[in-house]
């Protein structure tokens, strides 16, 4: 799979890929690399602790784009009565 970075996030590379007009379907690593698409490359999330949790983010690193994962704690349990009121400011 191929992408590039785009506002940190990966834009995947389509597939057929137009070249000079002419559509390539299922082309080799060599084409998508010449158009300056990268590798992606997948990675597991660690293990949060209780009230943790990770949330994705995208690098590009040494020649590929890299998931990566940052730690970000849960927001707080409250109740769908209390977010109608931040939603609506306060307005219930």
């Amino acid at each position: 799979m191929y992408a590039k970075l785009i506002d940190s996030y990966p834009q995947f590379a389509p597939n057929p890929i137009i070249i000079n007009g002419r559509a390539l379907g299922n082309p080799p690593a060599e084409i998508y690399l010449e158009q300056g698409w990268l590798p992606v490359r997948y990675t597991e999330p660690p293990a949060a602790e209780v009230g943790w949790h990770y949330e994705e983010s995208w690098a590009e690193e040494s020649g590929e784009i890299v998931q990566g994962w940052e730690l970000v704690r849960d927001p707080d349990d409250i109740s769908a009565d209390e977010a109608i009121d931040i939603i609506l400011g306060g307005a219930t």
